[in-house]
C-alpha cells in the first residue's frame, strides 16, 4: 500500500501530453545545468532534464536540440543540482550512499495495459503482454509526448529502489 499506484489512461487518438504534465514527465520543472562526468576523466556541463516517461537523460545541444544521451555506458556519473545519477541498464537516483552501499531509486512509468480499438471505435484489452520499451523513433525523445497514438495505453507510475555497491553496480 506504500507504492504509488496511479494508472493514467491515454485514449486513442489523444496525445500523450495532453495526459500527462510536465512535472509526470521530468523529474525537474525545467531543464537545468548538470555535469557529465565520463570514466575517461572528461567532463561535459550542459543543460539537462531526466525524462520518466523513456528512463532518459535528456541535454539540449549547442543548437538548442533537445537529445538523449547516447553510450551511457561510458557515463561515470550524472550531477545535476544535489542530485546524483548512475546508469545501469537505466538510471538511477542516488538517495544517500557511504564508503560500502548505495541505495538509490527509479521512477519512471510502465505500460501496464494496452487496450487495441474494435469494431465501434470500443476498446477491447488485448490477450497477450506487450512490453514496449520505447514511444519514440530515437531522434527527438523530447517530442514523443506530442505522438498521437491509435490504441488507449493505460501507464502506471512505478518506482523502484536499488542497492549499489562501490563499483556502481545496482540491484
Amino acid at each position: 500500500s506504500a507504492q504509488d499506484s496511479t494508472l493514467v489512461t491515454i485514449k486513442a487518438g489523444n496525445k500523450v501530453g495532453d495526459v500527462l504534465t510536465q512535472a509526470d514527465i521530468y523529474l525537474y520543472p525545467q531543464f537545468t545545468t548538470g555535469e557529465i562526468i565520463f570514466k575517461d576523466g572528461k567532463k561535459v556541463i550542459v543543460d539537462m532534464n531526466y525524462t520518466r516517461l523513456f528512463d532518459q537523460m535528456l541535454y539540449i545541444n549547442h543548437k538548442n536540440d533537445t537529445l538523449a544521451l547516447a553510450d551511457e555506458k561510458t557515463i561515470k556519473f550524472i550531477a545535476i543540482l544535489k542530485d546524483t545519477f548512475y546508469y545501469d541498464n537505466g538510471f538511477v537516483r542516488i538517495i544517500t550512499d557511504n564508503d560500502f552501499v548505495k541505495f538509490a531509486e527509479k521512477q519512471t512509468w510502465i505500460v501496464a495495459d494496452i487496450r487495441k480499438i474494435g469494431t465501434h471505435n470500443t476498446p477491447k484489452n488485448t490477450v497477450a503482454i506487450t512490453s514496449l520499451t520505447a514511444y519514440t523513433d530515437g531522434t527527438d525523445a523530447a517530442k514523443s509526448k506530442d505522438l498521437i497514438l491509435n490504441e488507449d495505453i493505460v501507464l502506471r507510475k512505478e518506482t523502484q529502489y536499488y542497492f549499489g555497491n562501490a563499483y556502481n553496480n545496482f540491484v
